[in-house]
């Protein structure tokens, strides 16, 4: 059974991944794929309104005061080996699973992945070796998330779905 998420992305999603620095494996190790060690930052901008009731007049400055929004920051580190010639759905899973932990929407995560492993991909074909290294990375992911309740045609205030998008 899936559980349905009461969150819904609203807006643009940003994600970059940036390449720190190389390292050789420990020791004696030989890697059959290069090895990724990615620390995930997570910043997801939960708007919780304290709507007014019906009668008072809303305007765009108060749904955009920051009492309306909540901002999490989380963090997590993964570790995978990767090779881009390869479907690999082990890697996939392990951001996926990062990614999930750090309560991002699973509605993002296909689109997330694509772009981390774009960037890892890159990062690996720059990195002139002749056998495979430690790529560090930094991953930010950051968004903005509404209840679904606030994105529903029927609200009594509009404004936040014009406001919201959807």
């Amino acid at each position: 059974m899936v559980m349905e998420e009461r969150w819904e992305v609203v807006g643009d999603t940003y994600c970059n991944a940036n390449l720190l620095r190389v390292t050789e494996p420990d020791g004696s190790d030989q890697l059959s794929f290069t090895k990724f060690l990615m620390h995930i930052k997570a910043i997801i901008r939960r708007f919780e309104a304290q709507l007014p009731n019906a009668t008072m007049d809303i305007d765009v400055d108060m749904l955009l005061t920051e009492k309306n929004w909540n901002v999490e920051e989380k963090e997590a580190s993964i570790e995978f080996e990767y090779d881009e010639e390869y479907d690999d759905v082990a890697a996939m899973k392990s951001i996926s699973d990062a990614l999930s932990g750090l309560q991002v929407p699973v509605q993002t995560h296909s689109s997330l992945i694509d772009r981390i492993l774009f960037q890892a991909s890159n990062a690996s074909r720059n990195c002139e070796h002749d056998h495979h290294k430690v790529l560090h990375m930094a991953v930010e992911v950051d968004l903005y998330v509404a209840e679904k309740k606030y994105l529903d045609q029927n609200l009594e205030f509009p404004l936040v779905v014009q406001l919201l998008g959807n």
